[in-house]
């Protein structure tokens, strides 16, 4: 199996805005993926990886890469 995490772009961040969390880990991750995007554009630490498995978008995840953040 061939797992990817590439970035989000013009060319995946709709069909990523359509992954939905599982309803038994809504209270860990409340909120949606466009909220993360969004989020990204005006905090300059946080990196979007979309996840893709055998070339099939299977999930998204946020990091950041300074862990102190500052704020």
């Amino acid at each position: 199996m061939v797992v990817e995490l590439k970035p989000i772009s013009i060319d995946n961040w709709y069909d990523c805005t359509k992954i939905n969390v599982k309803q038994e880990r809504i209270s860990v991750f409340p909120a949606p993926i466009v909220y993360w995007i969004a989020e990204s554009k005006f905090v300059d630490d946080f990196e979007l990886r979309a996840i893709y498995s055998e070339g099939l978008l299977v999930g998204f995840i946020v990091f950041c890469k300074n862990p102190d953040g500052g704020w």
